[in-house]
């Protein structure tokens, strides 16, 4: 879809936008004035833990045998799973289409796990990383939100205080107490 033209169009180079729920990522490409969805994939707990979910054997005699297979382990074993796919993906993305700039959008606790795995090569290429669900979020409402960051932090930057201030604003309360 076309990029509108008061936000970034990514005309010099393209760039990855990685979109992370905990089990589920899509991959959006900014190139040209343009942002497509490149790929995405999604691990479904219930699907996938099936495979180790418990065992009842038959009846021996009196006893019946039953084990369990990683009790508790699935989601971990799940978790290390789809954190390996994702960064396979990243980087066949970024081969693909010469990436030179990666933005997350991840909770916390993915981001962490993304940061983990990621390679070196990617994690440098990292340039913003945005806290939250945005999973259902369309991508030009991602771009807006890079936008308003971005102004901010330009706003913010060129403020300049002197070291006088400075020491004023620091300057610890020293009205005698009445009474």
């Amino acid at each position: 879809m076309k990029i509108p033209k008061d936000l970034p169009q990514f005309k010099d180079y393209p760039t990855l936008f990685l979109v992370s729920g905990e089990f589920e990522a899509k991959f959006y490409v900014a190139k040209n004035g343009e942002i497509s969805e490149n790929d995405s994939f999604a691990l479904n707990p219930r699907e996938e833990a099936k495979e180790k979910q418990a065992f009842v054997g038959k009846k021996g005699g009196m006893q019946s045998f039953s084990a369990v297979s990683h009790h508790g382990r699935y989601i971990e074993d799940l978790k290390e799973r789809f954190a390996k796919k994702l960064r396979d993906m990243t980087e066949d993305v970024s081969n693909k289409e010469s990436i030179r700039e990666i933005h997350v959008f991840a909770p916390g606790y993915v981001e962490s796990r993304i940061s983990k795995k990621i390679s070196k090569g990617s994690m440098a290429m990292v340039k913003s990383t945005h806290d939250g669900q945005y999973l259902r979020e369309n991508p030009l409402q991602l771009l807006e939100m890079m936008k308003k960051e971005l102004e901010q932090a330009r706003s913010t930057k060129h403020i300049h205080i002197s070291k006088d201030e400075k020491k004023i604003m620091h300057r610890p309360n020293t009205k005698p107490k009445k009474g």
